[in-house]
């Protein structure tokens, strides 16, 4: 899309990743300009919104979670809340990737969280495991016995050599890195992109009247599909690839100065 016509653009949505977008994990915390941003967009009736792969119960412990966001996409598009918090969607995983999951789970070879509606918990627990949540001011998880709830994502605690092996015991799902020690697991037809189109189908509104923005491998999707996708200057080059724009990194204000570039704040 030409620069010139991207300036015209008029969101009636805007979806924002959490980490490394909003949240800046140098400083622990959520940039006052990004704030000001988001306060400033729904004064002028821009409704904003959470595309995250964190569950809403990592949400409530983490910088941010005292935005009043109008909707939120959590579990890379998995579940979907409304401004209240209340679910209104979920997609879980079915009876075969399930079952491989659990697998996977409960031979303990590879430490493994498991999301639910209302619980995050973890097969064991290793310092690979905390120091790799450590750097996204994230606590490890409580190591339960998984006791047949339904699930809607899961983060698999592995390095980069070692994901083919995954990719292979899970060919039915989708696996995307968040970090160089983790990847997240959803259904292969899901995605930020999905859940934000699910989101906006009950309200006329077409992915290609948003905005995002995000900084990682897991919003690709959401990048190449909405009418306008902003890469943090922090992203992975994945994320920059897929994106309309580049703009600054977390900790030198981009939201703030994207918002201004395009002549929407």
């Amino acid at each position: 899309m030409a620069d010139h016509m991207i300036k015209d653009f008029h969101p009636r949505f805007i979806f924002f990743d959490l980490d490394g977008t909003l949240v800046s994990h140098s400083i622990h915390d959520v940039p006052d300009s990004t704030r000001q941003a988001i306060s400033q967009l729904q004064d002028k009736g821009i409704p904003c919104a959470l595309a995250t792969g964190r569950h809403m119960k990592e949400l409530e412990k983490l910088p941010g979670h005292d935005i009043p966001f109008d909707a939120y996409v959590m579990m890379n598009g998995q579940m979907i809340h409304n401004k209240d918090r209340a679910l209104i969607d979920g997609l879980t995983f079915k009876e075969k990737n399930l079952d491989s999951i659990l697998d996977i789970f409960h031979r303990k070879e590879i430490p493994i969280e498991i999301m639910e509606e209302n619980r995050v918990y973890i097969n064991f627990v290793n310092r690979h495991v905390i120091e790799t949540l450590g750097d996204v001011s994230t606590e490890a998880p409580v190591e339960m016995l998984y006791e047949g709830g339904d699930i809607f994502m899961a983060v698999c605690f592995i390095e980069e050599k070692d994901e083919r092996r995954l990719k292979d015991m899970l060919p039915d799902c989708r696996i995307t890195r968040w970090h160089p020690g983790g990847v997240d697991i959803i259904s292969k037809g899901g995605g930020k992109a999905q859940g934000i189109r699910r989101f906006l189908a009950g309200r006329q509104i077409d992915l290609s009247d948003v905005i995002v923005f995000g900084d990682s491998e897991n919003d690709v999707d959401m990048l190449k599909a909405a009418g306008l996708g902003i890469a943090m200057g922090n992203g992975t080059p994945d994320a920059i690839e897929a994106a309309d724009y580049v703009t600054d990194s977390v900790d030198e204000d981009g939201i703030y100065k994207a918002l201004q570039h395009f002549h929407i704040l």
